[in-house]
């Protein structure tokens, strides 16, 4: 008698009797047809480059190299004869070059020319010219002997009067009018001139000084200095009836 073959499940394995349709453990159906379970794929390998002949490369470096050498050399060739160009300059340079030693020669004459740099020292004439050593003077002060108050007394302004005045060994003189006395006049309502000059000056109605002539004012001009010496002039214009 034949034995029949036994059924095993194709979920957990197990053998069962050729007469089972389901599995006796896990039930599963022991007729169905199993899927083959899916193989795992192998990764495949990446395929590798072939390396680059190296024969090529020699080659082809060689033939750059080559056509390096030979543009260097046209470079040489083509560029090296402009650079002699310039040899003829050198042997003419020197010739110029002894040009500005002879321009020298002339640097030394402004050392002449400035001798005149002194005259503007002669500039202090206009405002008096000085002795070293002598004292200042005032040589002349001159004007009306009598003025109206409202009269032009030849002026352009009427009240005014005309004085003229020079002075020697000082810098200037200054002007004052109706001091309380003529050596007081220096700081007293006064106005600087140069040494020698003339100006229109006030002459009012109302002179605060007088003697047995009549009311008058006082003109005083005294010499500027840096001395320690110092003269004045004074000027008496009596004021008409």
């Amino acid at each position: 008698m034949s034995t029949l073959p036994t059924l095993v499940c194709p979920v957990c394995a197990t053998e069962n009797p050729p007469t089972r349709q389901f599995c006796w453990k896990c039930a599963a159906d022991l007729h169905a047809i199993v899927q083959p379970a899916p193989q795992a794929v192998a990764p495949t390998a990446p395929t590798a480059r072939a390396p680059l002949p190296v024969r090529p490369i020699l080659i082809g470096g060689g033939v750059a190299l080559a056509i390096l050498v030979l543009l260097a050399g046209l470079v040489l060739v083509l560029g090296g004869s402009p650079a002699a160009s310039p040899s003829p300059a050198p042997t003419a340079s020197p010739v110029p070059s002894a040009s500005p030693a002879t321009t020298v020669v002339p640097t030394t004459a402004p050392t002449a020319a400035q001798t005149p740099t002194a005259a503007p020292a002669k500039t202090e004439a206009p405002t008096g010219t000085t002795t070293p050593g002598a004292n200042p003077k005032v040589d002349s002060l001159t004007g009306p002997r009598t003025a109206s108050c409202t009269a032009t007394n030849g002026t352009s302004t009427p009240g005014y009067i005309h004085l003229s005045w020079s002075a020697s060994n000082a810098t200037g003189v200054r002007l004052s009018i109706d001091p309380p006395s003529p050596n007081e006049a220096y700081g007293f309502g006064y106005q600087d001139y140069p040494a020698a000059g003339s100006d229109d000056v006030p002459f009012t109605c109302d002179p605060q000084l007088s003697d047995a002539n009549g009311a008058y004012h006082l003109y005083v001009v005294t010499t500027l200095h840096t001395t320690g010496h110092w003269a004045y002039r004074y000027l008496k214009v009596y004021l008409k009836p």
